[in-house]
């Protein structure tokens, strides 16, 4: 195993060397960059290459590539591992380590049950396990404890990996179905699943029901209506990913907020977290000091609230 020394700041925060070379047989990897999100008050991983979208990947060689630009230019970076199109899945396991070495006994023993390859996250308190197999689609992505929580994804996600292995990780990553469906069966089991129409806007009332739903709900009830074949969905998962070419951003940044209004049910709080936390809103937070960009965000969702007079989104919130 080899040795890496990590930095907060500045530094590289993967150990290329150190990656399982089946997951670089893939064109899932991206590279991303810790950030400040001042809204949440949060450390972020947030992609720069291939672009700002945790969705657009390229190979492990050009990522490498782009890596070393990155942390040359300052920036603490590392190489994201998409799930999305691969046959892997990974559970990370946050505030179960202190430098690198576990301190909750459970959290350990599922590690060691899953028997896997497995890497110490790259504050030192979390771990990612990274299995070959699938989740199940009843459960939900999360399990939260009293001072811990472990989420699993195999797809729609991305882990900036570091390459420290745990002490007891195998070298290996391991074909464990039966395992993973073991873990994940413990996890909460999702309400139940309704049908969208295939033209969201068609869902709309006229009077907004109570929001319980966060920014990860909302984005995923946007994918899920465009899978259904929702074209008025898929305009605003295209917006939100930035994947529209830019011939007026005002314009796009200007219609995707009013599309927020709707899934949002007209909630400023919601619209806000919706919109810095999208490939745009980072691409607009990005060419501007907070202060401005916090301030413009402000007055652009009034003006956008105050101009809205269309219904909002009625349908069922899907759970990130």
């Amino acid at each position: 195993m080899s040795e890496f020394s990590f930095s907060a700041m500045g530094e590289r925060l993967t150990d290329t060397s150190a990656i399982p070379t089946r997951l670089k047989e893939f064109d899932s990897w991206l590279v991303a960059i810790e950030t400040h999100d001042p809204i949440r008050d949060n450390i972020l991983k947030r992609p720069v290459f291939p672009s700002g979208s945790a969705n657009d990947t390229t190979s492990f060689e050009d990522a490498c590539n782009h890596l070393e630009d990155a942390v040359d230019s300052g920036e603490s970076a590392g190489l994201g591992f998409q799930f999305s199109g691969t046959p892997f899945c990974g559970l990370d396991f946050d505030d179960v380590a202190q430098d690198g070495c576990f301190v909750i006994a459970e959290a350990y023993r599922t590690v060691e049950f899953l028997n896997s390859w497995t890497e110490i996250s790259v504050s030192g308190t979390g771990a990612h396990v990274l299995l070959e197999g699938s989740l199940c689609r009843e459960h939900k992505t999360r399990k939260d404890f009293n001072e811990w929580h472990v989420e699993a994804y195999d797809e729609g996600r991305f882990f900036l990996l570091t390459g420290r292995q745990s002490p007891s990780s195998n070298d290996r990553i391991m074909a464990r179905q039966s395992r993973i469906e073991e873990v994940h069966s413990q996890f909460p089991k999702r309400s139940g699943s309704s049908t969208v129409d295939s033209v969201a806007v068609e869902e709309a009332q006229e009077s907004p029901k109570a929001i319980s739903a966060d920014a990860e709900e909302i984005h995923a009830t946007v994918k899920r209506d465009a899978r259904n074949g929702s074209q008025y969905a898929q305009k605003t998962l295209n917006l939100w990913n930035d994947n529209i070419p830019a011939t007026d951003r005002s314009t796009q940044d200007a219609e995707f907020l009013m599309r927020l209004c709707f899934y949002c049910r007209c909630d400023h709080r919601l619209i806000r977290e919706c919109f810095s936390s999208s490939s745009r809103g980072w691409r607009r937070h990005a060419g501007q000091e907070y202060t401005e960009y916090r301030d413009w965000l402000s007055l652009a969702i009034d003006d956008t609230l105050s101009a809205f007079n269309g219904n909002v989104y009625s349908g069922r919130y899907a759970e990130a």
